[in-house]
């Protein structure tokens, strides 16, 4: 899901932001005059950098959770097979 958010957004980053906030914000309520103190004091620029630093860590936070959890699986998987080879008279 990260993965097809990403390239919508980098095919189309306008209409990308776009159908993102219709989709969370009532029309109208998220789109500010170039004189709004808001946009004065954070620029366009401080969005996009703003964006891909929280994408960032996204993809960071991911990509250690995954790492950390990979021996999980497997110790997981040992443990059902070592169950099924008691259950059946096996031994182990």
């Amino acid at each position: 899901m990260i993965a097809v958010l990403t390239v919508a957004a980098l095919m189309g980053w306008e209409n990308f932001f776009t159908q993102f906030h219709a989709l969370f914000f009532s029309q109208g309520t998220w789109t500010f005059s170039v004189k709004d103190t808001l946009i004065r004091l954070y620029p366009e620029q401080f969005w996009v950098d703003s964006a891909i630093g929280i994408a960032v860590l996204v993809v960071a936070t991911v990509v250690v959770v995954l790492i950390s959890c990979w021996p999980t699986g497997r110790r997981r998987e040992a443990a059902r097979l070592r169950q099924e080879a008691r259950a059946f008279g096996l031994g182990g």
